[in-house]
């Protein structure tokens, strides 16, 4: 009975993380990430952007990854929008890294809607940027 009790629960935990890992499968087909280098010149801003429309959440991770620091912004065109919109930036002075994630809930006018991310330049030294944008689908 002891073997039958513990055939039973292994199976039961084999079963649990086949769930977990289709789980995160299905959760990884229905995002789009999009990862870019950039050197904006100085004085000079240099975006990329991911067409793929988000319908409940976007993110950015933009961090320096040589040279000045920089001023990140991060931007929306809700679906019927000429322009793209400034949702946040990293402040008034440069710095090394940025990070900004919103949802439907708590900017609903982006959505649905597609996003970019910059970086700005303002010194008259070089920088090399990378800049990520994460949508769901």
């Amino acid at each position: 009975m002891i073997k039958s009790l513990s055939k039973k629960l292994a199976a039961a935990a084999a079963a649990v993380v086949v769930a977990a890992a289709a789980a995160a499968a299905a959760t990884s087909l229905f995002t789009d990430t999009v990862t870019g280098v950039v050197n904006p010149p100085p004085g000079e801003r240099r975006c990329i952007d991911l067409p793929t429309r988000a319908m409940t959440n976007a993110s950015v991770t933009d961090f320096v990854m040589s040279g000045h620091k920089v001023k990140f912004v991060f931007l929306g065109k809700p679906d019927g929008a000429s322009e793209f919109i400034e949702i946040g930036n990293s402040g008034p002075d440069p710095v090394s890294s940025y990070a900004r994630m919103i949802t439907a809930q708590t900017h609903p006018s982006f959505f649905p809607g597609v996003f970019r991310t910059c970086a700005r330049n303002p010194s008259d030294k070089p920088s090399t940027d990378s800049l990520t944008i994460t949508v769901d689908k």
